[in-house]
């Protein structure tokens, strides 16, 4: 979980900063700090749901509560953007593109920080 959230935080400072290059734009920033604070939320979301659903006799309960779990975030995720594109002062674009970033992160951390011959990553 720290290396998708501290890679996803790098990466959100450093696309804002290209957003530089093509002109500022305010709601870009907000829109961009909105979905990184969502990309938090649902991870930690994600893992406190995969926590509870290990925990349950019933594995169609389990999948329950994960699809649930999906369900919530990507509606949530839904209305963000809704929001975005009513109101003027939050980019939707900001909002979508913290979103991508914790898979770009592991796959950075998988080549480039992940000894050989060790499956999870961690020395």
């Amino acid at each position: 979980l720290s290396v998708i959230l501290k890679g996803s935080a790098v990466m959100s400072v450093a696309s804002f900063l290209i957003t530089l290059i093509w002109g500022f734009e305010l709601s870009m920033l907000i829109g961009m700090i909105i979905g990184y604070v969502y990309l938090v939320f649902c991870y930690c979301y994600l893992a406190l749901t995969v926590c509870r659903a290990t925990t349950l006799k019933d594995k169609k309960a389990a999948k329950r509560k994960m699809f649930s779990c999906y369900a919530v975030r990507l509606g949530g995720l839904f209305i963000l953007c809704w929001i975005g594109y009513m109101v003027s002062f939050i980019n939707p674009i900001g909002v979508l593109l913290p979103q991508f970033f914790p898979r770009i992160a592991l796959m950075i951390n998988h080549f480039f920080f992940s000894k050989r011959g060790n499956s999870n990553g961690r020395t």
